[in-house]
């Protein structure tokens, strides 16, 4: 779960370092390595409905049920991020609070509904 960079699976020994070159060269305090500084640019499909409504005047099948109307809705949220950010979560932090603090993704949910009117 950690940058591409700083991951050292897979590296060959001479190539691998330890967290403590990382702590070091950063002094340990969260300071902003320009290695590891990358645009937060990005695009976020954070909710679609699609959504369609049957009439009983039409579709004989509901009032023959005894409804007059039924909708069907389907919503998606958090369907896709678009960016070329390569870090955990792009939308972590804050304004003021700029860094991957690790915080995950929000979760990606696919919700029906159907609503019948009497």
């Amino acid at each position: 779960g950690d940058h591409p960079d700083v991951v050292q699976a897979g590296k060959p020994d001479e190539l691998k370092k330890p967290v403590s070159y990382y702590n070091a060269v950063s002094n340990n305090n969260n300071l902003y390595l320009k290695r590891f500084v990358e645009s937060g640019t990005h695009l976020t499909i954070a909710e679609f409905l699609f959504g369609y409504s049957l009439d009983s005047k039409k579709w004989r099948f509901l009032e023959r049920s005894g409804f007059s109307r039924m909708n069907i809705d389907l919503i998606g949220r958090n369907l896709r991020t678009l960016t070329g950010y390569t870090g955990l979560n792009v939308m972590a932090g804050s304004p003021t609070v700029r860094f991957d603090d690790a915080t995950y993704p929000m979760t990606r949910t696919l919700t029906g509904v159907v609503t019948l009117t009497f």
